[in-house]
């Protein structure tokens, strides 16, 4: 599976699930409001060189590739909403940045990209769907404490 099908995946979870998380949602947002597109361009450059092992010739070129899909990215946030249509132009540009991407590494190292993405992208969506249940769990909770509530007041 490619990289942006499974961003877009988590991306439908967490944009236009109807009932999500909102802890899940704060770090979707902080990822745009409390990170610039510079800062996240290189901690995901830097995170691509040292588990690619990326050649010094293709540093410069994956760099650059990072800093304006993250830019993009940054714009569609701060001026998409945060709808499906969100998600959407997200998803697009996460194609394009893979398609850039692909011409610069080498087929292993593409192979182990799209490995790791997915790695990221299922822990995301596991610890996403873990508080989920927990929001359930503390709504049953919710529940039984008001039914309990009311109980007691209309016996009285």
């Amino acid at each position: 599976m490619k990289p942006a099908l499974l961003i877009g995946t988590f991306l439908v979870l967490i944009v236009a699930g109807k009932s999500y998380s909102q802890t899940a949602k704060d770090r979707f947002d902080k990822l745009f409001t409390e990170t610039t597109p510079e800062q996240s361009a290189d901690l995901q450059s830097r995170m691509m060189e040292a588990k690619l092992h990326l050649k010094e010739d293709q540093k410069p070129t994956v760099d650059e590739i990072n800093l304006t899909y993250a830019q993009k990215m940054q714009h569609i946030y701060n001026n998409g909403g945060r709808d499906f249509h969100l998600y959407k132009h997200m998803r697009t540009l996460s194609k394009d940045r893979d398609k850039e991407i692909r011409k610069v590494l080498t087929g292993d190292q593409y192979k182990f990209y799209v490995n790791m993405y997915k790695d990221q992208v299922t822990e995301l969506i596991r610890k996403y769907v873990e508080e989920l249940k927990q929001e359930e769990v503390q709504a049953e909770q919710s529940e039984k404490v008001y039914s309990t509530f009311l109980a007691m007041k209309y016996s009285q």
